[in-house]
């Protein structure tokens, strides 16, 4: 999937949060109800209720000039987009 298109976030089943995952995945399809995510590595096809991902389409970039990004209320530094 491309980084600057979408964003695909999966919930993990341990910590109950949402991670990118992203640069990982080479196929997303909605099948009967289901999300089926491929992933690059493992070619293996997994299916996934949709309230465990999060499929965001066209972000809208952000000029980081005079900004701060903060993370768990920590500045970042070296963001570029």
């Amino acid at each position: 999937m491309n980084i600057f298109t979408q964003l695909i976030l999966i919930k993990n089943n341990t910590s109950n949060q949402f991670k990118d995952k992203t640069s990982e995945i080479s196929s997303l399809k909605y099948v009967n109800n289901l999300i089926e995510i491929t992933y690059i590595n493992s070619n293996r096809t997994y299916k996934y209720s949709p309230l465990k991902v999060k499929e965001f389409k066209e972000p809208k970039q952000v000029d980081l000039n005079q900004k701060i990004i903060l993370v768990s209320r920590f500045p970042i530094y070296f963001a570029i987009k």
